[in-house]
C-alpha cells in the first residue's frame, strides 16, 4: 500500500539532487526489472518496484517514466 507523503527524510535516505539523478535511479530500476533484456514487465512487478523504491513520485508517473525509458508494461 502506498505511504502518505512525508516531507521529512529518513536519516540514511538521500533525495535526488537533480533531475539527472532521478533519471539515473529510474534507469537502474528499469534495468533491474528487465534483466533478460526484453524491456517488458508486468504491471504487478512495476507496482511492487514502485513501493520498494520509496521515491516521492505518484505510481502513474513512475510507470510513465519507465515507459519513456523504453520499458513496456504488460
Amino acid at each position: 500500500m502506498p505511504q502518505e507523503y512525508n516531507p521529512t527524510l529518513v536519516p540514511d535516505e538521500q533525495e535526488p539532487a537533480t533531475l539527472a539523478d532521478a533519471v539515473h535511479q529510474l534507469t537502474r530500476i528499469a534495468d533491474n526489472l528487465t534483466p533478460d533484456g526484453t524491456m517488458e514487465v508486468t504491471r504487478e512487478r512495476v507496482a511492487a518496484a514502485w513501493e520498494q523504491t520509496g521515491m516521492r513520485i505518484y505510481q502513474d508517473r513512475f510507470m510513465d517514466a519507465l515507459g519513456h525509458l523504453g520499458v513496456t508494461i504488460v
